[in-house]
């Protein structure tokens, strides 16, 4: 594996990836949500002066449960009936004056709370690529029924957006119609992996007995797939030693 990974504060990352282009629309995606912390903070990192909230298409989606209201200028969304847990955020910048275009995007495991962008130890995989586009995956998430009439979701549908299939080199998967499991096996054409690296802070203490329910169900899957000189990394909270 290439030592390739930076650290460096997510808000910093974005800004430099927006650079000095416009964002004509945004989507974010987190389990919880801080009112004040976004309106304060990430909405004034993400749009030019005089062009805060009410001035382009803005949406969250989140969790029903943790939902606590939310103020002007965006809406939130939330599924109707499932626990929504992804964290991303999707920018569709513009700069006129080059007549350019392209997409930021950014994956991980932080809340849109200020504890997941500056408190806690997050992982975010942040991108950029010319043009206006989506990954299959999260591009179906906005074709669904519950989120296609958002701010967002009628923005979207009514631009030049291109979709990302899935690849072998690298891909989005979501669960929002099958589980991964069933994906990653058509990804790699059921062969084995060789190097896994799972982030686990937290895990499922599920006691339902269903397939790939709970910790121990998950690694035993995923080690049933594993080459037998396969390396595996998993990296799990500290131990707080004065608990």
């Amino acid at each position: 594996m290439r030592n390739n990974i930076q650290t460096a504060p997510l808000a910093e990352r974005i800004k430099e990836a927006i650079g000095g282009g416009e964002v004509i629309a945004a989507l974010f995606s987190t389990y919880t949500f801080s009112r004040d912390f976004f309106e304060q903070e990430v909405v004034n990192l993400i749009a030019d002066e005089g062009r805060g909230r009410g001035f382009f298409p803005l949406t969250i989606v989140m969790d029903r449960s943790q939902y606590r209201g939310n103020g002007w200028g965006y809406d939130i969304v939330c599924h109707p009936e499932r626990m929504w847990h992804a964290k991303l955020i999707a920018l569709f910048v513009e700069n006129p004056e080059l007549d350019d275009k392209w997409t930021v995007l950014a994956i991980g495991s932080g809340n849109l709370t200020r504890a997941g962008w500056e408190k806690n130890q997050e992982l975010y995989l942040v991108h950029s690529w010319d043009e206006w586009s989506l990954p299959e995956a999260i591009a179906s998430w906005v074709k669904e029924p519950w989120l296609t009439k958002s701010e967002f979701g009628r923005w979207f549908h009514n631009s030049p957006m291109k979709i990302i299939p899935k690849n072998q080199r690298a891909s989005i998967s979501t669960n929002l119609k099958k589980p991964i499991w069933n994906q990653l096996n058509s990804l790699m054409g059921y062969k084995k992996w060789n190097e896994a690296h799972v982030l686990a802070p937290f895990s499922d203490n599920s006691q339902e007995e269903e397939q790939f329910s709970g910790t121990k169900s998950f690694f035993s899957t995923l080690i049933e797939r594993a080459h037998s000189t396969a390396h595996l990394h998993v990296y799990l909270r500290g131990i707080d030693l004065e608990g």
